[in-house]
């Protein structure tokens, strides 16, 4: 799939897939959660194809540029999705925390939409 035809979802999906890999380690259980995931964002066949090929290849996707990003409420919902991700396996590593923040500044969110992610992710997680 080419860039200029992929769907936003699409980009922030391989953002969430690269946070998952960031540990060093692309848990069954973050699997499970991205392809839980393509069903409810909506995406068609040839979408969940190409993002069902990425997983099950173990390839890490490039984090995204500012200007493949969707609008600012779909930003949000795939920040707390990554930050999800990283609490998956079951510790938050210090190198996933790393590449959220740079996903958060690549996704151009303010430190309220950031903390505010952290706190939900948290709470889901306690």
């Amino acid at each position: 799939m080419s860039d200029d035809t992929k769907d936003s979802r699409v980009v922030l999906v391989e953002a969430m897939i690269a946070i998952a890999h960031s540990d060093g380690d692309f848990a069954e259980v973050e699997k499970r959660h991205i392809k839980n995931l393509l069903g409810f964002l909506g995406l068609g066949k040839a979408s969940r194809d190409y993002v069902n090929h990425i997983i099950d290849n173990n390839l890490v996707p490039m984090m995204p540029t500012p200007d493949q990003l969707p609008d600012h409420n779909m930003r949000r919902f795939i920040f707390l999705h990554a930050i999800e991700m990283a609490y998956a396996d079951g510790v938050v590593h210090d190198s996933e925390v790393s590449h959220l923040k740079k996903l958060a500044k690549v996704l151009e969110l303010s430190e309220e939409d950031v903390d505010r992610a952290w706190e939900s992710a948290s709470a889901l997680n306690d």
